[in-house]
């Protein structure tokens, strides 16, 4: 089982090596095995100027798990693919409660005049981080992500959280923050 970990790793360090250019890469490979999170694998993670990539293999608790992930930046546009972590905070949310999302599939970020934009669409799921390996796990129906942000006045943002499932969630509203005041409100890091 051990070999196989280490196989997907192997393959997947040769494919995000693939870039023809190579300045100001890092590369990070880190593996091993922790009673404390029940897991044993490996991952490597790779960083250049515009992109990202991180691929994991293991085992946690006596199941085979793996994820992988990229991230291209390209202009305006932000594009990822496969195990990603959204985050789904709102600007009401003061007191720094944060919520997350797994997600695996294709999403696209761009911000246009006063809005960012962020659309995702694949599967939900669930992820797995230990210090050795990132993984997650993926299924049921095919959902669609769409979450806005647009500055309407310097003091005023109107915010728009929708996922489209075999069930629905959209949460939308103004945000009004008096001058002087600090903004709970940034552009997002989903």
């Amino acid at each position: 089982m051990r070999s196989l970990i280490l196989c997907i790793v192997a393959v997947s360090a040769l494919l995000l090596c693939a870039e023809p250019r190579a300045p100001a890469q890092v590369f990070r490979l880190t593996g091993g095995a922790s009673s404390g999170f029940q897991a044993q694998g490996a991952g490597l993670e790779v960083r250049g100027k515009d992109y990202e990539a991180w691929s994991g293999a293991g085992l946690s608790e006596g199941h085979l798990i793996f994820g992988a992930f990229l991230k291209l930046h390209y202009q305006r546009y932000t594009v990822k693919l496969g195990d990603d972590d959204i985050n789904f905070s709102l600007p009401t949310d003061i007191f720094g409660t944060q919520s997350t999302l797994h997600t695996n599939g294709l999403a696209l970020e761009t911000h246009m005049n006063r809005t960012t934009f962020y659309a995702f669409t694949g599967q939900m799921g669930t992820g797995f981080a230990s210090p050795m390996f990132r993984a997650g796990t993926s299924r049921g129906p095919l959902t669609t992500i769409l979450f806005t942000d647009t500055l309407l006045t310097k003091n005023v943002r109107l915010f728009s959280r929708n996922i489209f499932s075999s069930a629905q969630t959209t949460i939308s509203g103004i945000v009004e923050t008096p001058p002087g005041r600090h903004s709970f409100l940034r552009r997002r890091d989903w």
